[in-house]
């Protein structure tokens, strides 16, 4: 194939293929680059309380976890590693307790051993602060930085 045929057929048109509303919010990592992610949270209310009104979820594709299930006896089953693991990251035990200040600037880093694709999301748990969901679009920045040390191929 030549070249020309080539990046024509790697062409998409909206016409033929829209985005998606699961595929939005995706950002990928290739091999050794890192992710900087600042969140502003300064304008959340100090009434919102963080593990107990919502809370942040962080979602990596690949990865693996470890599944506990039940059988209909109530006996726990051994556990199972799912993958792709559909539950969020696991975020530190000082950063998920109360007494750790979120309405503030803070940053956080995601390095990438291998490709992979992560979401960012607030997950309201108190219905009564559903209307507090604006509050938290467009809180997010993403800086994605390559080494620059290191052979990249394909960029």
């Amino acid at each position: 194939m030549i070249a020309m045929d080539q990046s024509r057929c790697n062409h998409s048109h909206i016409n033929e293929e829209g985005i998606y509303a699961r595929e939005e919010g995706w950002y990928m990592l290739k091999g050794l680059e890192a992710a900087m992610i600042t969140i502003d949270l300064s304008h959340i209310p100090e009434d919102m309380i963080y593990y107990e009104h919502y809370r942040l979820a962080i979602f990596v594709r690949p990865s693996r976890c470890d599944i506990e299930q039940c059988d209909t006896n109530r006996n726990l089953l051994g556990a199972d590693e799912e993958f792709p693991c559909r539950q969020p990251l696991l975020l530190p035990e000082w950063f998920n307790a109360t007494s750790t200040p979120k309405n503030q600037i803070f940053n956080m880093t995601i390095y990438a051993l291998d490709d992979v694709v992560f979401k960012i999301e607030f997950h309201i748990l108190h219905g009564l602060w559903l209307a507090a969901a604006p509050y938290f679009e467009n809180t997010a920045k993403i800086q994605i930085y390559t080494p620059s040390r290191a052979k990249i191929l394909n960029k």
